[in-house]
């Protein structure tokens, strides 16, 4: 495998990883509009399953995850920097999203908007665990996506190495 069908490979884990996510923030919209919460719980435990699945793949077997929540004096310089770009750009993206999502919160709750907006309590539990989540894999993803993840298995290896 070459080194683009590599990274080509672990990005599609990534969005995988994060369309779960996503998806689990909806689900208790779509719980809520059929009325029957049953069926979608089996959805979310099979999101739940793949989330830990593609998180696993994509940020604990190639070591990003170990490598942006590792402490600064264990990392060298090289580290240090890639780590600090990639927490300076998802927290940016991470603000952006938060207060663009707060303004619609407060906007929902003023009336105006409450009517197309009602929807937003239903899902203001979950969104909020899908952020600390989002807030904790990014800098890994920007890491990964930017350059290929580092590989702990020989086949990788020997593909990274042609």
């Amino acid at each position: 495998m070459t080194r683009e069908q590599t990274q080509s490979r672990w990005r599609m884990t990534v969005l995988s990883n994060y369309l779960a996510v996503l998806l689990g923030v909806i689900l208790p919209l779509l719980a809520k509009a059929t009325g029957s919460p049953w069926g979608w719980i089996v959805v979310f435990v099979v999101l739940v399953v793949t989330i830990s699945i593609t998180f696993r793949k994509a940020f604990k077997s190639t070591g990003l995850w170990t490598l942006t929540h590792a402490k600064p004096s264990t990392l060298d310089e090289r580290e240090l920097e890639q780590t600090h770009a990639a927490l300076g750009v998802s927290y940016r993206w991470m603000l952006v999203v938060m207060i663009a999502t707060m303004y619609l919160l407060i906007l929902a709750r003023q009336g105006s908007l409450g009517q197309w907006l009602g929807w937003v309590d239903s899902i203001a539990s979950v969104l909020a665990m899908a952020f600390l989540y989002v807030a904790h894999t990014l800098p890994a993803a920007i890491i990964g996506w930017n350059q290929l993840p580092p590989a702990n298995d020989a086949t990788n290896d020997a593909a990274v190495a042609r």
